[in-house]
């Protein structure tokens, strides 16, 4: 019971690790004047949620 805990916990936290962010990697793209990257990070994020409200 211990070991399958251990590894709900570890797959948990490695789900947070790994986690794609398109807001800070726009904003990254932005700052950096990146305008290629802006739009594949556009799109992604686009095909990932289109029904977010913050594109």
């Amino acid at each position: 019971m211990k070991d399958l805990f251990s590894l709900f916990v570890l797959i948990f936290l490695s789900s947070l690790c790994f986690s794609q962010d398109y807001q800070s990697d726009f904003k990254e793209a932005l700052q950096s004047g990146d305008t290629t990257g802006q739009l594949k990070i556009l799109e992604a994020w686009e095909k990932a949620s289109p029904k977010n409200a913050e594109l």
